[in-house]
């Protein structure tokens, strides 16, 4: 049986910044099993399924002016000179979270578009700032091959950063004899919940 995670209050207190699709849904199930925090997610869709308590911006990398060049089978990841504007909106809120005395852990998923631009950004400006945080990356499924390559890349770039952890789909799904996709997504989801209690804990 899983122990579940004390609801009292941290004494450090934590912030979780999701990214992307898949770290909304990660971050949407480290709260359902007790990862006591506060919860920032930044997406590029409006969701309705998390929690009242999350605060949500939403954020378009595309737009008519600028927009994010990943060609991943040609080879082109022209994510450096073509720089996607944050809302100053968002911008101030995050800016807010990141002037916080708190412990932070920063959530993506790696190969699609919101959580691959700006877990790089967000965790080094962390590091700028000394504060205390950890990331954790989802490297998608075999099959999603252009995610899959892209995810490589960007592996190899976070590879300075300090407490880093990737999550693998492929790997659990072949570790656990081929389990369903809905199986291997979950049991990604329970690694990335210890992953958070040890960085809490310490």
């Amino acid at each position: 049986m899983i122990e579940e995670v004390s609801r009292k209050p941290a004494k450090n207190k934590t912030q979780i910044i999701a990214l992307g699709g898949a770290g909304c849904n990660t971050a949407k199930y480290l709260y359902e099993k007790g990862i006591v925090g506060s919860y920032c997610c930044l997406t590029n869709a409006q969701r309705t399924d998390l929690p009242e308590s999350f605060l949500f911006l939403e954020h378009h990398i595309y737009s008519k002016e600028k927009h994010l060049h990943l060609t991943i089978k040609n080879n082109i990841w022209d994510n450096e000179t073509v720089k996607p504007d944050l809302d100053a909106t968002i911008q101030h809120q995050l800016e807010e979270l990141f002037n916080t005395d708190s412990k932070f852990i920063l959530i993506a998923g790696l190969g699609g578009l919101t959580g691959s631009y700006w877990v790089k950004r967000i965790a080094n400006e962390l590091k700028e700032k000394n504060k205390e945080f950890g990331t954790i990356s989802i490297i998608p499924f075999g099959f999603e091959e252009s995610r899959t390559e892209y995810a490589k890349v960007l592996k190899d770039e976070l590879a300075t950063l300090p407490n880093l952890y990737f999550i693998s789909n492929e790997l659990i799904k072949e570790k656990h004899g081929n389990v369903s996709m809905s199986k291997a997504f979950e049991m990604g989801n329970e690694e990335v919940w210890n992953i958070c209690k040890e960085i809490i804990k310490d």
